[in-house]
C-alpha cells in the first residue's frame, strides 16, 4: 500500500511525501519512504526527489538501506515535450550506479503521437552498464479526459547494449 500526501502549491512549488509498504513477509510496516519537491509554472516542471528503500525490501542480502536521488526537467510546447532525468542510486544490492535520460514527445495528429528517448546508466559492475535508445508509437483510438476514460494502441521499440533486455511491445492502453 502507499499512504501519500501532496501540499498545496506556494508559488508554482508543491512537495510530496510518502511511505510504501510493498513486502508483506519482512516484518517491516514501512518498505520506502520518499519526499519529492516539485517546481510546476506554465510549460516548464522540475523537480527534485529521494527514495530511501529499506535493505530488507531490496533483497535478503543486502547490508544498507538502498537510496535513490533524481532530478528531473520537463518542458512542453503545444505539439512538442522534451523531458530530462538525472538519477543517483546508491547502496543498491548490485553496486552503485547513475542513469541520465533524456525523451521527446511529438504530437504527429491529434491522435497520434511519436516519442524517442535515449537513457544511460553507469554502474560501479561494467557488466551492467548500459544505453538504450527507446521509440514509441501511439494511436488514441477514444478519449474523455474529464472522466479520466481512454484508450490507445502503442508499439514501443527498445534496444539495448545489453542485448538480453531488447524488445518490441505492442499494446493497448485503456484507463477508466
Amino acid at each position: 500500500g502507499v499512504l501519500a500526501y501532496k501540499t498545496p502549491a506556494f508559488k508554482d512549488i508543491y512537495a510530496v511525501g510518502a511511505l510504501v509498504s510493498a513486502k508483506d513477509d519482512n516484518g517491516k510496516s514501512t518498505d520506502a519512504t520518499l519526499a519529492r519537491l516539485i517546481y510546476k509554472k506554465d510549460k516548464v516542471l522540475l523537480g527534485a526527489g529521494i527514495t530511501n528503500t529499506n535493505k530488507s525490501a531490496v533483497s535478503t542480502t543486502a547490508t544498507k538501506d538502498y537510496v535513490r536521488t533524481a532530478l528531473a526537467a520537463n518542458y512542453s510546447a503545444d505539439k512538442w515535450q522534451l523531458g530530462t532525468t538525472y538519477e543517483n542510486n546508491k547502496d543498491h544490492p548490485t553496486g552503485d550506479f547513475t542513469v541520465l535520460g533524456v525523451a521527446g514527445a511529438y504530437k504527429v495528429t491529434p491522435k497520434a503521437t511519436a516519442k524517442l528517448g535515449y537513457f544511460k546508466k553507469d554502474h560501479d559492475v561494467n557488466t551492467l552498464n548500459n544505453k538504450a535508445i527507446i521509440s514509441n508509437v501511439s494511436y488514441a483510438l477514444g478519449n474523455s479526459p474529464k472522466q479520466g476514460k481512454s484508450a490507445k494502441l502503442y508499439i514501443e521499440n527498445e534496444k539495448h547494449d545489453i542485448k538480453a533486455n531488447n524488445k518490441t511491445t505492442i499494446g493497448l492502453a485503456l484507463k477508466f
